[in-house]
């Protein structure tokens, strides 16, 4: 993949542009429309990159080894539970 100019268009990074003041119309490379940049956040056609949630949580090592612990305890306490009454 190569990079694209969004001052320009060109296959080319910005900073390699020979387009060195400000331009009176810029056109968007996404939507095609004019008086703003490809980078302009206000486009609706910019693409957004979406965070994946691949089961990653915002715990500490601390709290999930708590958890951990809890759920084995309370397993724990099932299986004595049912061990009880068949006896």
């Amino acid at each position: 993949m190569h990079p694209r100019c969004i001052k320009c268009n060109g296959e080319h990074a910005m900073r390699d542009c020979s387009i060195t003041e400000k331009t009176e119309e810029p056109k968007c490379l996404n939507c095609g429309k004019k008086g703003h940049l490809a980078a302009w956040k206000g486009c609706k056609a910019l693409p957004v990159i979406k965070k994946t949630s691949d089961g990653q949580s915002r715990k500490s090592y601390a709290q999930a080894a708590a958890e951990q612990k809890n759920k084995e305890e309370q397993t724990d306490r099932k299986d004595a539970s049912l061990s009880g009454r068949g006896t």
